[in-house]
């Protein structure tokens, strides 16, 4: 589905799984991280080219950054010098392009028992193009009207609908998903790899799934480990025995290298799925386990 909507002309589609989003608030997907510093055109450029490094590694697919450009804005740049000399403020200027363009407040009037506003501005259709703008004219100290395009620069360019931040530092986020073939721990290494060749003061974060899969890892190992300790005691006091439990744990390396056969067979990574139900597996067959190895103590005791 993937290949065949991108081959639509201007679709871009990417594929999600929801049920990622349980884990985190964020978009859920399983690559998700930030790059944050302190200049926003050095954060551009930083994410543009780890997208296209991640996404020619082959780690993962639908890369996508919460990066948008909105619609274009015009930026007015007073000439400071070039109004001092024709004896205009700043502050002329901005007020003449405000008044002008955005509108001034003049009055009020009531009408039905509420007050509405009486603001003052040019016709729409003199105020929709660049050309418009440099028509416009301010009055100087000595009440000369000076033409608004002598005294300033202006320009076109793209806005940003907004400049995110996390920790209180400017961040740009990329997300995306893990290709078929690699395991979320490769991408993930290979994204923290990526602070390495930053200039100072810009570094990568892990956020959402991608901290949570790392959090999830190492709770799980202390679980599994835990797990261990707690039922060799438990099962020693019931055997009355510091053997039989050594006994009946043995098993367990045998149902790790079982499911790491069926996980390889099956073409499957070792996630946060996999990795519970290897802990319900452990518990299963130790059960068992036990159960052997009580029989196996009933027999010897027969006389």
């Amino acid at each position: 589905m993937r290949k065949e909507l991108n081959s639509i002309p201007g679709v871009r589609a990417v594929v999600q799984d929801l049920s990622q989003q349980g884990f985190t608030a964020q978009r859920g997907f399983p690559i998700e991280f930030s790059i944050r510093g302190s200049d926003w055109k050095t954060l551009e450029k930083l994410s543009g080219d780890i997208t296209q490094k991640l996404s020619a590694s082959g780690l993962a697919v639908d890369v996508d950054t919460d990066y948008r450009i909105g619609v274009p804005e015009l930026r007015i740049e007073p000439d400071r010098a070039r109004c001092s000399d024709l004896g205009i403020s700043v502050e002329d200027v901005a007020t003449a392009i405000n008044a002008l363009v955005g509108g001034e407040r003049v009055g009020k009037y009531s009408s039905g028992g509420r007050r509405v506003d009486v603001r003052m501005r040019l016709l729409a259709e003199q105020r929709t193009g660049l050309d418009d703008i440099s028509r416009l004219k301010v009055r100087n100290r000595n009440g000369d009207l000076i033409p608004l395009s002598s005294l300033v620069t202006y320009q076109e360019l793209p806005a940003l609908q907004a400049v995110t931040r996390k920790d209180r530092e400017r961040a740009i986020s990329i997300f995306a998903n893990v290709a078929p073939g690699h395991s979320q721990k490769e991408a993930i290494d290979y994204v923290e790899n990526l602070t390495n060749e930053m200039p100072q003061g810009y570094r990568t974060v892990l956020s959402g799934s991608s901290v949570a899969f790392k959090e999830s890892s190492n709770s799980l190992l202390f679980a599994l480990f835990m797990g261990i300790m707690i039922a060799y005691m438990v099962l020693a006091s019931q055997f009355n025995s510091f053997s039989h439990p050594i006994t009946i744990l043995t098993i367990l390396p045998l149902s790790v290298a079982g499911a790491a056969a069926a996980l390889l067979i099956a073409g499957k990574s070792l996630n946060i799925f996999s990795m519970i139900g290897l802990l319900l597996l452990m518990g299963i067959v130790k059960k068992n386990s036990i159960i052997l190895v009580d029989y196996a103590n009933q027999q010897r005791a027969r006389p």
